[in-house]
């Protein structure tokens, strides 16, 4: 079975830790029950960018599958390489590894969210997970590169329709989202 690849053009966003903001003004106050204590307060990202990131995701991944209905049947693979974009300090041939914020595990769990429901019923179907931080090389765009592969040939992942034709990748640049057609195994990519 081939692989789900998808490409977002943008700022990878990590997910974040959550925090909870109280709703109500007067402090101290009672809560009595659970439900009293969901009605005072909010859970919120930290991070409020990570919204529209996994929209698009979400968005490249559900054309990633050409409108066909989704049968997951069993383990996925993810691998994820987010690209950054290069500091103006680096040389053209500087190869050094991106070490900074955001780290590599929130940006993995972003892109898990944001897939849950749409390649997979939830992200506790993934038993390996790839995530790499590099700079993009000059001239390229910040992005993120994801490939969805099942793990046993014997349980099919995806259904595919003949609507789908050979459209393997998915860019979303900008709110424009365009299918990129490549032959089997080309590495061509748009940019």
């Amino acid at each position: 079975m081939n692989p789900i690849r998808i490409v977002i053009v943008g700022l990878p966003q990590p997910k974040g830790s959550a925090k909870i903001v109280p709703l109500r003004r007067q402090f101290p106050f009672t809560v009595t029950s659970f439900r009293d204590l969901l009605r005072s307060v909010a859970i919120t990202s930290d991070n409020a960018n990570v919204k529209a990131w996994q929209k698009a995701i979400a968005k490249g991944a559900q054309l990633a599958l050409g409108g066909v209905e989704l049968e997951v049947t069993g383990a996925v693979e993810v691998e994820a390489v987010f690209y950054f974009l290069r500091p103006k300090a680096h040389k053209k041939t500087d190869t050094r590894p991106h070490v900074v914020r955001p780290d590599c595990d929130k940006l993995a769990r972003s892109v898990a969210d944001a897939l849950t429901g749409i390649l997979y019923h939830d992200d506790s179907q993934i038993t390996d997970y790839i995530a790499r931080k590099r700079y993009a090389a000059p001239g390229e765009s910040a992005r993120v590169e994801i490939t969805i592969t099942p793990i046993s040939a014997e349980m099919p992942l995806f259904t595919r329709g003949p609507s789908h034709g050979t459209t393997d990748r998915i860019v979303v640049e900008r709110n424009i989202i365009r299918p990129v057609v490549a032959a089997a195994g080309a590495r061509n990519l748009p940019w």
